[in-house]
Order: structure tokens, then sequence, then C-alpha cells
């Protein structure tokens, strides 16, 4: 990756600018959107730190907003676009068409930003990076734009339902079809518009060092916008806390940035004190951490994962949370890493899935993965599940959770292994949640589509979408 994406050598790099080279990293690479922007805004020795590093809070939100903005509307944007180009989008080249995407989003979506400025500024950085002669034709095809955005006709909501949503809403013709095809047109319409918000931001408070009310009130008195969550005990939501995992009382262990609804995850596991618990798949750590939590940091909790960077996250988080209960092992899951005769009480497994439950906050997903791609996981979910078992004591639980809305990476995987695992049964999730999470939970498992927030008004500020979509089922091991 290169971590000195800009084109030029000096302190001034802006927002805009830093938002072309993010999108076009993410789009051209292999790089995500989290990852990218979190280098060029480290505090860390590297080679972007010197062009970002005048930047102010502001600037760096603005740099955030600009880059998610286009990942979730690109297909959208390059609609629009295409209306007011004559040149065809795969024969403009990568920098221009994103210095287009970055100005366009600018100018359809944020009412602060002067349209003026994002034109005007989207030929300078044409200049910028190296594409001086392509001024004109970015001028030409902003103004025109701005001139005539009300005759864009985007394919009928009526004739062409998987059109509509796949432009309208972004989302690749063929998942636009899966959603409809899956939940009906209803139900994939709210999928579809939820995927195009912003993800609330919601913390987990480290109930080792202090309670939720107590993190609640601090956090209001620094001046952030704060409350607590409607379906975890310990969440806390913040609006405009883009910079919460730099705050003094993250880097102190006193709350872990999590999905709201992820942070049910160990409550449906069911941790006591000094039991023995095995996190499989556990990078980077955090449902491990919470579970040592649950735990008051007694018994253990062994986190597994195949890759050694990923497990080196885990131990950095356990150690900014105060937490000694946990122990990391590096190995793959599917290779049997380690024997005991004992057995765990508890058992979670996470295995790599398709994400479709997280497109807001990890919109490139939608852009890279493929129906065959599923497929391929989906085999290697039912895999990572069966491995598994062999952990698990008699009497004890198994916990399979995805962050998808796919029902064939969740409720099919778990009817199929218990079909063929007669010495596992499911357990309804609902008394391991607390009251008024019914909307949580279908069929005894938790599951979290973002048409069941669709009413709910403690999740507003997330327009109809609520917190991520998960999958969860909880299986008791009986012989």
């Amino acid at each position: 990756m290169d971590l000195n994406p800009f084109p030029r050598g000096d302190n001034m790099a802006g927002p805009r600018e830093i938002a072309v080279s993010a999108v076009n990293a993410v789009l051209t690479g292999d790089v995500y959107s989290d990852t990218i922007l979190d280098i060029l805004f480290s505090k860390e020795e590297t080679p972007a730190k010197n062009l970002t590093k005048y930047l102010t809070k502001k600037d760096k939100a603005l740099t955030t907003e600009i880059t998610y903005g286009v990942l979730r509307n690109l297909s959208r944007i390059d609609f629009i676009l295409s209306h007011f180009s004559k040149r065809t989008l795969k024969a403009v080249d990568d920098k221009v068409l994103n210095i287009l995407r970055v100005a366009l989003y600018q100018i359809v979506f944020l009412d602060k930003v002067p349209s003026y400025a994002a034109v005007n500024e989207a030929v300078e950085l044409a200049a910028i990076f190296g594409k001086r002669s392509a001024g004109s034709f970015i001028n030409g095809v902003l103004r025109s734009a701005l001139r005539s955005l009300d005759t864009v006709k985007y394919p009928s909501e009526k004739k062409d339902p998987a059109s509509f949503l796949s432009t309208f809403y972004s989302l690749p013709r063929w998942l636009a079809h899966f959603f409809i095809d899956t939940f009906g047109y209803e139900k994939a319409a709210i999928i579809a518009e939820s995927y195009v918000q912003r993800p609330s931001i919601t913390i987990r408070t480290n109930i080792m060092r202090r309670s939720r009310e107590e993190l609640l009130e601090i956090l209001i008195e620094r001046g952030f916008d704060a409350s607590p969550t409607l379906y975890s005990p310990h969440g806390i939501m913040v609006a405009g806390g883009g910079a919460l995992s730099k705050d003094e009382l993250f880097l102190n262990g006193d709350f872990t940035i999590q999905d709201e609804v992820s942070q049910l995850i160990p409550l449906i596991l069911d941790p006591k004190p000094k039991m023995k618990v095995l996190d499989l798949c556990a990078a980077p750590g955090i449902k491990g951490s919470y579970i040592s939590e649950l735990m008051g940091d007694t018994g253990v909790v062994v986190s597994v994962d195949k890759i050694g960077g990923r497990a080196k996250m885990i131990v950095e988080n356990a150690k900014r949370l105060g937490i000694n209960s946990l122990q990391t092992v590096t190995a793959d899951v599917l290779s049997a890493p380690f024997k005991t005769t004992e057995g765990f009480d508890l058992v979670l497994i996470d295995p790599p899935c398709s994400g479709l439950g997280t497109l807001r906050r990890n919109p490139e997903i939608k852009w890279r993965i493929e129906k065959q791609d599923i497929d391929i996981l989906i085999n290697l979910q039912q895999e990572f599940l069966k491995s598994a078992t062999a952990y698990v004591r008699k009497g004890g639980a198994l916990v399979y959770c995805t962050c998808t809305i796919n029902p064939a990476e969740g409720i099919e995987i778990v009817d199929d292994f218990v079909a063929n695992h007669p010495n596992f049964s499911l357990e309804d999730v609902s008394p391991y949640l607390k009251v008024g999470t019914e909307k949580l939970v279908s069929g005894g498992n938790l599951f979290t589509p973002p048409y069941a927030f669709k009413d709910d008004v403690t999740h507003a500020s997330d327009g109809p979408c609520g917190p991520d979509g998960f999958f969860a089922a909880r299986m008791k091991r009986d012989g």
C-alpha cells in the first residue's frame, strides 16, 4: 500500500485532496476505507503524516464524510456524471473520475459546502494530481450538473425496481436482485436506503472500570452528544464522535468502540465468573474483551485467530482495557489448533462472512463481493462451525454469529448443523437479552436486518436502519 498517496510534497493537503486520494486507493486497490483514513490521520511517523498534520478536527470530519459518502453512493454519483459527461466513465482516467465523484458528492449531498467551491477546487485538484489538461472537462461536467440536476431521471421504481434500487441507492445489480428475491421489494428498499445512511457511533462501557451512567455523565460534561443505547445495557450512542479512538478515555480503557448489536453477542453467550471460554476467529478481540469484562476478568478467554498481526491486535486491545484473563493463540481454526480433554464451557465462532450487515461502515464491500464469493464463504462457515464443536464440553454452549443479513449464512447454516448434530440443540436467545429486544429475535435467534428498526425513534438519527445487521444462534451441547 502506498502510504504517501498525495501528488505533492508540501504540507497543504486539504480535505478534498485527501478524500480523492482515499477514494482512489479504495477503488483501485484492495485497501479498506477505515484503514486508509487511519493511515492518513495517524500521528505516527508515516510519509502521509507530513501532508495531514495541519488538518483540524473539522477537516478530518469532512474528509471522512466525503470518502464514505462517495463509496456509499457510488452508483448514483456515476449515474449523474454519465448524464452530463460526453465521455463514457470507463474512458475517464481514474484520478479524474474520483475528483468528479468527490465534487459531485458535495454538490448533491452536502448542503453546507457551496457548489461553486466544490467545482473550483475540483479544477484545482486536476492540476495537483497532474491532470491539468482535464480541468476544462471537469469544469464542464460539474457546471452542467449544477445547471440541470433536476433533469436526471432515475429508473422507474414501479417498472424496474431492481434498477431503481441499484441506481438510486447504489447497490450492485446482483445485490439489488438478491435483496428483492430474499426479502421482497418493500423490505429490500428499506435495506437499500439504510445502506447509504451514516451509521451511528456506539461505544461499550468497560464495566470493570466504571458504570455506563458514570461514563455517560463524563462524556456529556466533555461536550459529547451522548445517550444510552436502547438494546445493549452497557452501550452509549455518541453523535459526532469521529475522534473517539484518539480520546483520552478510550486510550485509558474506559470504553471500546463497538456496534450496539455486536455488543449483544457476548450477552447471548452468557459467560459467568471463572468460566473457560473459547473465542474463535477472534480478531480484533472486541467481543472477547467484553466476555472477559462480563466475567470480571476471572476464568480464562482463549482468543484464536489465523493471522499473527490480527492476533497482536487482540493483545493490544486487552492491555488497553486492563484485561489479564484473555490469552491469544495464532492458528487456523480448521486445523485443530490445540487439544483439550475437558473442553470449554462456552465457545463463540464468528467466521468470515459477506459482511452484508455492515455496508454503511464498510461500503467498499458491496463493490468487491460477488455472488460466487458468498457461495465459497458458506462452505467455509459450515466447516468452521463443525470444527468448533470439538471444543464444547458436555452441557456447554456454542454461539455462532455473522455480521450479515443473508439467511444462507445464518439460519440456514445453523438449521443444517443442528439437523446433522443431534447432540446440539438450539436455544432461544431471548432470555439472555433485556426486555424490549423482541424485535431483534426471529425464530429464537438474533437477527437484525435494517427493516427491524424502521419505526425505531431512538435510532432516528440513523435513518431507517438502526444498528448493524447481525445473526446469532445459541446451541447447547446435550451429550
